[in-house]
């Protein structure tokens, strides 16, 4: 799906985007151009994403900047607990840690990535392999819409698993 990019610049050095216009699709000043002549991109916008960014505008403005920080904050709080609770051990330590993705070691006795991952997503949770090619981790994020009761369903899913 095509997305969407924000450019700021000043209109004043228009002639110098002009001279750095090397692409076809993503050139700022033939962009610009032509919404000056035309009123419109030129080419065919991205108008689901469009529609998706401007939902996302109003539902942040409803919840407020702060409110949804601490949502994210008891998110991450409910996985973090949850899963140290488990013997998870997480990858940064904690003045590192973003509260809104949680990097966890794979270093669980008997742990086998797939089947856990498998057993999460038949239960509508996804855990996304790690992507630092040198540890073995595996991570889960807190964003979006979702709430401390989502955490709690994880992290009773997660301790499921190991009962099994």
């Amino acid at each position: 799906m095509a997305g969407l990019s924000f450019v700021i610049f000043h209109k004043e050095r228009t002639e110098d985007l002009q001279k750095n216009g090397k692409g076809f699709y993503f050139d700022v000043f033939k962009q610009w151009d032509n919404l000056q002549k035309k009123n419109q991109l030129r080419f065919t916008p991205p108008v689901q994403t469009s529609y998706a960014f401007l939902e996302a505008l109003k539902e942040h403005e409803e919840e407020g900047l702060e409110k949804r920080w601490e949502r994210y904050q008891e998110n991450w709080q409910v996985l973090y607990d949850g899963f140290l609770s488990l013997g998870f051990t997480p990858f940064l330590p904690l003045e590192q840690e973003s509260k809104i993705l949680l990097a966890l070691n794979l270093d669980k006795e008997g742990l086998d990535f797939d089947d856990f991952h498998d057993y999460l997503y038949s239960h509508c949770i996804t855990i996304y392999p790690g992507v630092i090619p040198e540890s073995k981790t595996f991570r889960v994020a807190v964003i979006g819409e979702l709430y401390k009761e989502d955490m709690e369903f994880v992290i009773e899913k997660v301790r499921d698993y190991f009962k099994k």
